[in-house]
């Protein structure tokens, strides 16, 4: 019994030690939005909607977000999770005013099921489109930043086949010094 006590910390220990590596070697522009929750009992798939909000550590703005996903258990302990999600970035300028910049944001997340109610892992997205350009219309943008994040997830509730999550994140821009946390809550339909 106490070999087992040594040994699952260890194991702990190195898949997290495995996420802080792709979190230092990757990086990303909003990892929100997205239900990386288990799917129900029974179920391998999950049609997802989320809702989220966040601030920025190093600079004086916040943002909130809407986003649609889908999520696949793989080998009963592993989720795949890919999102779209839309975000709304208000910032205050050195003259108080908001400047706000709405981004459309892809992303694909990995995670480790601990607890029937527990997730850990991560993810990485890139803002594809935005309207912080000189027309300030939503626009393709081949520079739009990646991020990558840290992000945690705990099922609520789940009766049949949907649920109900909220989860954490941790997002680090990559290439800019962007750094954020997140606050997400999510629906799932389990299929």
């Amino acid at each position: 019994m106490t070999l087992k006590l040594v040994r699952a910390p260890a194991k702990i220990i190195n898949s997290l030690s495995v996420v802080v590596l792709v979190l230092a070697v990757f990086g990303t522009q909003k990892v929100q939005s997205q239900s990386l929750g288990k799917p129900a009992p029974g179920f391998k798939n999950t049609f997802g909607a989320a809702t989220s909000t966040g601030f920025f550590f190093n600079k004086d703005a916040y943002f909130w977000g809407l986003g649609v996903d889908y999520s696949r258990l793989f080998a009963d302990k592993w989720v795949i999770n890919i999102s779209m999600a839309y975000d709304q970035e208000i910032s205050k300028s050195e003259t108080n005013d908001n400047t706000i910049v709405n981004t459309i944001t892809p992303s694909l997340a990995f995670g480790y099921v601990f607890t029937p109610k527990f997730v850990l892992g991560f993810g990485i997205g890139k803002g594809l489109f935005d309207d912080d350009n000189e027309t300030g219309n939503l626009k393709f943008n081949k520079n739009g930043g990646f991020t990558v994040g840290l992000l945690g997830v705990y099922t609520l509730f789940q009766k049949g086949r949907h649920g109900f999550d909220i989860s954490t994140g941790l997002e680090q821009g990559i290439g800019s010094p962007d750094l954020d946390i997140t606050l997400e809550l999510g629906y799932g339909y389990s299929f």
